[in-house]
């Protein structure tokens, strides 16, 4: 396995689809911008509960080792960071 490709095509698809910022803060709106992105099950408990397309209020981040889960102000439930993006006018170091 080319680890040094494996992080460039990682890098090249978080500059092409950057997904949220792990470190957002309580009260940053993020967009439910990648459907697609996570496990199976993931992408279907999202599909059922949020809108693509939507902006959503986190409400507290949860890192993990292999993947981050967030959960936001206006549905119950945790969800997979890689299916979000944060809003351009939110400031990740506020």
């Amino acid at each position: 396995m080319d680890w040094d490709v494996i992080a460039k095509a990682i890098a090249k698809a978080e500059k092409e689809r950057p997904t949220m910022d792990i470190h957002s803060k309580e009260g940053a709106k993020v967009t439910f911008a990648y459907p697609d992105n996570g496990r199976d099950y993931e992408q279907l408990q999202a599909e059922e509960l949020l809108i693509a397309g939507e902006q959503y209020t986190v409400k507290k981040v949860y890192v993990g080792q292999s993947s981050s889960h967030v959960e936001f102000e206006e549905v119950e439930g945790l969800f997979n960071t890689v299916l979000f993006k944060n809003n351009q006018e939110e400031s990740i170091n506020e």
